[in-house]
């Protein structure tokens, strides 16, 4: 499918697809030494610096290093972040802080903590055998007390911290171990790591997996996306036999399941290094060990690179090597930067093109790294153009900026949008509840429309109640009138398994004397670094009830569950926060980027990304008119958004069309138009998508049919639900197994999440009418798309 692509318009270079990959080097690491088997990771450090770690060397030798060094891929740079304090053999005793240097180690980067070094070989004897080296600190913690003391293990518990695979998916949150070698044989041991609220890690064993290999010799083999990590190779039992492996399979971290229909790896590569391109999409496998497991002799190095595209599923891997001219290394090690997207690697052991190995530590100390320009392996043909960069390459030519005007696009039927591709529909159970009245203080019952839904790590939904503007209202604590909104902004919690509601903060019931004011289609934010609930700026009614002697507010505030009460941060400026609430609902398009540490607001011309610890705005400008009334969900580095028509926003980019916003490139991408009876045939801006993401597939429902009005309180039924698959670009329709279950006749509204167990939760309002203080939001309706994306759990009754 083709893709339309807009560009900010402030100092963006057009890359064009396709485009050769650029390699660039060498940059000679001052730690002259030339172990390989080790480890590199990326990670932004306390003092601010972009760094890719590289750490230990010599760990065979009598003069070992136990230093840490920074490469900054900006400026290719390498600096100390400790240097060598570790004595020779035979005490080699630390001068100071620091852990012994080993090689075949367990070394696990945990973004925005620091990073885990457990195990390895030649620590015999050594007094510093483990620790947590602070990013924050730039210290090492935890010294010798990692297992038991930052790692908390259940009885019984084993695993190999010798040359596992490892890696921390910051998409759901968790770390990764698998495989290596445990009491000299290659193990099956999962391991998932969970962060605790005390700063401590829980470690989960996760046995008896069906189709788990034996392999050893795996580090640095594994990347996360989504809900996935990929294994690349490693030294595995097959058949009894132990080979240099090309399987290539992935682990569903919520599922825990293990897909196993990937295309194997072209060739065999034990001791290679994976990255994952956050950019374009692609797994990147370079260099390794491409002979079959045996003496030293035989473990020569490749230059060979691959790629694999999660976005596309490959469909099969793409051989660049002759595009990246990288050198060739045995055991590299390394990281991708996703502020440089360069991918950066450390000897190793380099070999010359007869394929002999380059001695001395200076030359087997170089970095050299690989920059993907453009969607290297996107093609179907699993080819690209067979040109080939210089090592060095000429500067890049000055960057191209767009015009600022809109574009404005013909209509659809003459726009040339790409048309979707749908895969069928499936049948699912669609189940609907009705609320605990809100007189019960049990549920929001009664709130009129435009709530959120956000699930936080208890696995329950919270939401504030919104849109109670107008004078209509009965004020605290509770009202009796059939026509009156309740007028309160009560937290709630509802827990979908339990079908159970909980009040978590009263309104008017803050200590501070703060909480927010009638919200009407403000978005909330979850913040699980600082573990706090965000509302943004977006439609705020006047307060006038009898709360509003102890403040009230609106703008940008968070509810914080340590503290348990809301807050509004000082000293904010006044933009873009006033542009913003005079945009159309930008607050319900906004995300919490775990990655970046930002909160993310996508309006009609700009999005803003605010920074929680500096309390600062940065504001990214589009040249793209538009027009969303529903909500937003993110996918890896993307946030998807629907265009909608409206009368007042037509003439730009198609209207009810899919795009996607890059949270990295700060760039828009027009991914088709929705499917038909997502798209509201009256050309108004009443038929709104609502969207949630869950894995990497997008769950979409639309409270109304085509041929309405445009009055909000006339619909047509059924509404519609899909779900998309953000990696094939794909659409599927839901329809019920029950001809008579008419789930969206009875329930409609704008509120609407795909919950981790699977099922897809509807807040909404019965009747023929709208959702309004006449018809109140009183029902839940729970569509099971567990067979989508999910961790599978039951509902009561079902």
């Amino acid at each position: 499918m083709l893709k339309k692509l807009l560009f900010i318009s402030i100092g963006l270079a057009i890359s064009p697809a396709y485009a050769d990959p650029i390699s660039t080097g060498p940059y000679h690491d001052p730690s002259n030494y030339t172990a390989g088997w080790t480890s590199g990771a990326y990670a932004k450090v306390g003092d601010g610096r972009n760094c890719i770690i590289f750490l230990f060397g010599n760990a065979t030798s009598g003069d070992p290093n136990n230093s840490v060094r920074c490469f900054d891929s900006a400026t290719d740079t390498f600096t100390y972040l400790q240097q060598d304090n570790e004595g020779s053999g035979p005490t080699f005793a630390i001068t100071g802080n620091g852990i012994n240097d080993r090689d075949n180690h367990l070394s696990l980067s945990i973004p925005g903590r620091g990073l885990v070094i457990l195990g390895g070989a030649y620590l015999n004897g050594k007094p510093n055998q483990n620790g947590f080296f602070d990013y924050a600190s730039l210290q090492w913690v935890d010294i010798n007390t990692v297992m038991g003391g930052l790692f908390k293990a259940p009885a019984g518990f084993n695993w190999s911290a010798f040359n596992p695979a490892m890696v921390w998916s910051e998409d759901q949150n968790m770390g990764f171990v698998y495989g290596g070698a445990f009491n000299g044989s290659p193990s099956k041991f999962i391991t998932l790591i969970h962060p605790q609220s005390d700063g401590t890690y829980s470690l989960e064993p996760v046995n008896g997996v069906a189709n788990t290999d034996a392999c050893e010799n795996m580090r640095n083999s594994a990347v996360a996306a989504g809900q996935w990590v990929y294994i690349v190779g490693g030294v595995c039992n097959e058949g009894g036999v132990l080979v240099d492996s090309k399987k290539f399979r992935r682990f569903n971290l919520v599922t825990r399941q293990w897909d196993v229909s990937l295309p194997n790896l072209p060739v065999s590569r034990s001791y290679p290094q994976v990255t994952y391109d956050q950019g374009t999409g692609d797994i990147v496998v370079y260099g390794g060990n491409p002979t079959t497991l045996g003496s030293n002799a035989n473990w020569t190095g490749t230059n060979s690179v691959f790629t694999w595209n999660i976005h596309n599923q490959g469909p099969a891997w793409v051989d660049i090597t002759a595009q990246a001219n990288m050198p060739a290394v045995r055991m590299p090690f390394g990281a991708y930067d996703p502020t440089t997207e360069k991918h950066c690697y450390r000897g190793g052991a380099y070999f010359d093109s007869n394929g002999n190995i380059i001695s001395g530590g200076y030359s087997s100390s170089n970095t050299w790294c690989l920059q993907l320009a453009g969607n290297v392996s996107g093609g179907s043909s699993g080819s690209v153009p067979p040109t080939s960069p210089p090592v060095n390459p000429d500067p890049p030519p000055p960057p191209v900026t767009p015009p600022v005007s809109p574009p404005v696009t013909p209509p659809p039927s003459s726009s040339g949008a790409p048309a979707q591709i749908i895969s069928g529909e499936i049948k699912v159970t669609a189940v609907p509840q009705a609320l605990p009245p809100l007189k019960s203080s049990l549920s929001p019952y009664g709130a009129a429309k435009h709530m959120r839904l956000t699930e936080l790590g208890d696995g329950k939904l919270y939401v504030v109640a919104g849109d109670w503007g107008g004078g209509d209202y009965t004020p605290f604590p509770f009202g009796d009138s059939v026509v009156a909104q309740d007028g309160r902004q009560d937290l709630h919690s509802y827990d979908v398994l339990a079908n159970t509601w909980k009040i978590e903060a009263h309104y008017c019931g803050n200590s501070t004397g703060n909480y927010p004011r009638h919200p009407d289609e403000v978005g909330q934010l979850w913040d699980t670094k600082r573990q706090r609930m965000w509302l943004g700026p977006g439609i705020w009614y006047p307060y006038n009830d009898t709360c509003n002697q102890g403040g009230g507010f609106g703008i940008l505030s968070y509810f914080d569950f340590i503290s348990r009460q809301w807050v509004q941060p000082e000293g904010l400026p006044a933009e873009p926060m006033k542009t913003m609430q005079a945009r159309p609902r930008p607050s319900a398009h906004g995300i919490y980027d775990a990655q970046t540490d930002k909160l993310i607001f996508l309006d009609d011309r700009s999005a803003y990304y605010f920074d929680p610890d500096t309390q600062t705005w940065a504001t990214y400008p589009h040249t793209f008119g538009l027009f969303a009334d529903g909500t937003v969900a993110q996918v890896g580095r993307y946030i998807y958004i629907t265009n909608e028509a409206s009368s007042i926003m037509k003439g730009f980019g198609d209207v009810y069309s899919l795009w996607r916003w890059n949270i990295d490139t700060h760039t828009f991408e027009e991914m088709g138009l929705l499917p038909d009876d997502l798209r509201d045939g009256n050309g108004d801006d009443w038929g709104r998508v609502y969207m949630a993401a869950l894995g990497d597939k997008i769950a979409m429902y639309k409270q109304m049919n085509n041929g309405v009005s445009g009055k909000i309180n006339q619909f047509t039924y059924p509404s519609s639900v899909y779900v998309y698959d953000a990696a094939k670009d794909t659409y599927q329709k839901v329809v019920w197994d029950d001809p008579a279950t008419t789930l969206t006749d009875k329930i409609k509204g704008n509120t609407m999440t795909w919950h981790s167990s699977g099922w897809m939760v509807l807040f909404g309002c019965v009747g023929d009418a709208g959702c309004d203080y006449l018809h109140p939001m009183t029902h839940i309706g729970l569509v099971d798309l567990r067979q989508f994306e999910g961790t599978g759990e039951n509902i009561p009754n079902n």
